[in-house]
């Protein structure tokens, strides 16, 4: 009964986004990991909080591990550590949990402190924490991509306005207003969809454009797979 309890209350916590508090802690490789660091990166970081105990933090393992794979297979800015929430548990435990769920991602013992900091009742629990520092909670596997995949397209529509903050474009011309050391992929294609230009151009390099006059379309590609178009009428 006393489960039943539990999993009933899990599942009925709110998802309303809360404001996450900064955290440093070892991983059970001696790697220091700081909360905020990754989030100042740009990145989203999972929290995912469980016990080797746990029946079902070992059986949906495979399946988070299969998610974790998915983001790094398409090179999106997504962090996943595993915390070992249980207070009785050790470091041992938790590299045993790793082992014999063969977990990609650094995975951290005796996170008891961390875990009370969020106010996690149960597990596996997933805090899905955003470089705003606001984030949700998910009880399921499921519940816990969909988050992640939110949280992925808010962070395109920010890249997207960053770019478009960053590019002047005249009528026969485009300037990257970078740094230097940034570099866009641009490509430029005529109405019939032909590619006329196709170049890496670093920040404060302006491409002037040689084209007959007409309408073009234009698209700048970040290194982080972020893209803008556009539509630019040249006029020579």
């Amino acid at each position: 009964m006393r489960l039943i309890t539990l999993l009933f209350f899990a599942f009925s916590l709110s998802t309303t986004a809360q404001t996450a508090s900064d955290f440093t802690i070892d991983d059970v490789d001696g790697n220091t990991r700081n909360l905020f660091s990754e989030l100042d990166d740009n990145k989203i970081v999972v929290l995912k909080f469980f016990a080797n105990w746990c029946s079902v933090c070992n059986n949906t393992a495979d399946e988070v591990v299969a998610i974790y794979n998915d983001y790094q297979t398409n090179g999106d800015p997504v962090v996943f550590w595993a915390l070992n929430r249980y207070q009785d548990e050790t470091n041992a435990d938790a590299i045993t949990y790793r082992d014999n769920n063969s977990i990609p991602f650094p995975v951290i013992g005796e996170a008891y402190s961390v875990a009370q900091q969020f106010g996690v009742d149960y597990q596996p629990e997933y805090y899905i924490v955003r470089p705003d520092r606001s984030y949700t909670m998910q009880v399921t596997y499921n519940e816990m991509k969909s988050d992640v995949d939110d949280a992925l397209a808010s962070l395109t529509s920010i890249a997207e306005k960053d770019l478009e903050s960053r590019l002047s474009v005249t009528s026969n011309s485009i300037l990257w207003l970078a740094s230097t050391t940034e570099q866009v992929d641009l490509r430029v294609f005529d109405a019939s969809g032909r590619v006329v230009l196709d170049k890496r151009i670093s920040g404060e390099q302006r491409v002037d454009f040689d084209f007959p006059s007409g309408v073009y379309f234009y698209q700048l590609t970040a290194t982080n797979g972020v893209s803008l178009t556009g539509k630019i009428g040249v006029v020579n």
